[in-house]
């Protein structure tokens, strides 16, 4: 259950933090971006479901959607990361 734990935070953070994380391989300097966008792809990729989906907590309805858009913002910026001044 959300906010149950002894730290009294819920997982369902995982693509909003991810989605930020994202946004600083963007602010990286060129020489280091591609190399720390790929990686961080593959972390993310590896939670996509075979429908395309990623799914942030799926105690709630809304988790498919808002973690698919999660992932298709925290995608979109890691491929313009990867490319040279993006």
């Amino acid at each position: 259950f959300p906010h149950e734990a002894w730290y009294a935070t819920a997982p369902y953070y995982y693509y909003f933090g991810h989605y930020y994380a994202s946004r600083n391989v963007l602010a990286l300097k060129e020489d280091i971006r591609a190399e720390y966008s790929n990686k961080l792809a593959e972390f993310v990729v590896a939670g996509q479901y075979d429908d395309g989906s990623f799914w942030d907590y799926p105690l709630y309805g809304y988790t498919k959607p808002y973690g698919t858009g999660y992932g298709a913002m925290i995608l979109s910026n890691l491929k313009r990361a990867a490319v040279t001044n993006p």
